[in-house]
């Protein structure tokens, strides 16, 4: 049986070095993002997060965005900037990620349901703690009515004229 080649053994040097190299690069850098397991509360407020805080301006935005022709996708994604990446990281198959995505609706449906519970057994409390904001239905695309008729101004020829102020004017630093 021959010796072992040069080669054979910078193999298996190579290779006894990469496991401690990985383990050491990965304490280094920390979790991969897809490495990382979320409680089921802490996976639905990355599921809620939103930039914008407050729910009512958080609907008109994505009313803004529609109007202005953006996708659901798009607007999601600028509404709701965590969706996507929980959605996607771990789940490279399609069919993952439905089931995925339709877990995390029976999960927002179950908590819409016991926000309604809570709030008809008559407690305070906050479904977007994102947001601090208590809850109120989105508002409709109904025109709203029409405001009631302001006064009229009086006509101008009957206001005093002023004359301009001296403070009106523009300072000068060189004096001129």
């Amino acid at each position: 049986m021959p010796d072992k080649g040069y080669e054979d053994v910078a193999i298996q040097r190579i290779n006894g070095m990469l496991d401690p190299m990985a383990k050491a690069m990965a304490q280094g850098m920390g979790m991969p993002p897809g490495g990382q397991k979320y409680s089921e509360s802490d996976e639905l407020e990355q599921w809620n997060y939103s930039p914008i805080a407050d729910p009512r301006v958080r609907v008109e935005a994505m009313l803004e965005l529609k109007q202005l022709g953006k996708t659901d996708e798009e607007i999601t994604d600028a509404v709701y900037p965590n969706r996507r990446r929980l959605i996607a990281t771990g789940r490279p198959q399609i069919s993952a990620q439905i089931s995925f995505a339709k877990q995390m609706d029976k999960k927002m449906a179950k908590l819409a349901e016991q926000f309604s519970q809570e709030q008809g057994a008559g407690l305070q409390a906050q479904p977007d703690t994102a947001a601090g904001a208590d809850f109120t239905p989105a508002p409709t695309m109904a025109p709203s009515p029409a405001p009631a008729p302001a006064e009229q101004p009086e006509p101008l020829a009957s206001a005093p004229i002023q004359p301009p102020s001296i403070l009106d004017q523009p300072v000068s630093g060189f004096g001129g």
